[in-house]
């Protein structure tokens, strides 16, 4: 069964917190922490503040690497390989594949030849809302610490690319 969920970028990098809501506007997870530097984490909960998924950053610079916990359990880790047109992430011990257009802000989440979600702007809106198609919804809390990861990674300057 596949939903859709609603995610504000600019509201978690100002406030260090968002909520995600679906098509209803209501409330399915919040988000709250901070990046840029190594050890700092990004949590996705429950609407009963539980910790569904974590992420943590391990290293800095323009392909970090972050590793991600499933309910406290570790996952796998990623590095995020930008260019000024495409993104790529490969997270070992899932498999997934990310695969993004950095200028139109889309992106696949996929396993093999399965798409796990489809992420892409909200034209209505005027801040960085994006818009989550999940095909599980237990897998929701991961995809969103990868939507995490994606776009708050590509919104920085790439300084090797001046």
């Amino acid at each position: 069964m596949s939903r859709i969920l609603f995610f504000n970028q600019a509201e978690l990098d100002q406030f260090q917190k968002t909520r995600i809501i679906d098509e209803y506007k209501d409330t399915k997870y919040i988000v709250t922490g901070n990046w840029g530097n190594v050890g700092n984490k990004i949590c996705i909960y429950s609407i009963r503040n539980e910790t569904l998924a974590k992420i943590e950053q391990v290293t800095n610079g323009n392909n970090p690497k972050f590793n991600l916990f499933y309910k406290d359990q570790f996952i796998g880790s990623s590095v995020l390989n930008t260019s000024l047109i495409h993104s790529f992430i490969y997270i070992n011990g899932v498999n997934w594949i990310v695969l993004g257009n950095n200028q139109s802000d889309k992106f696949i989440i996929q396993r093999g030849i399965h798409q796990i979600a489809k992420i892409s702007p909200v034209s209505f809106s005027k801040n960085s809302v994006y818009q989550i198609t999940s095909n599980k919804i237990s897998q929701e809390p991961l995809i969103i610490a990868i939507v995490t990861i994606i776009q708050h990674q590509i919104k920085q300057p790439n300084l090797s690319a001046i």
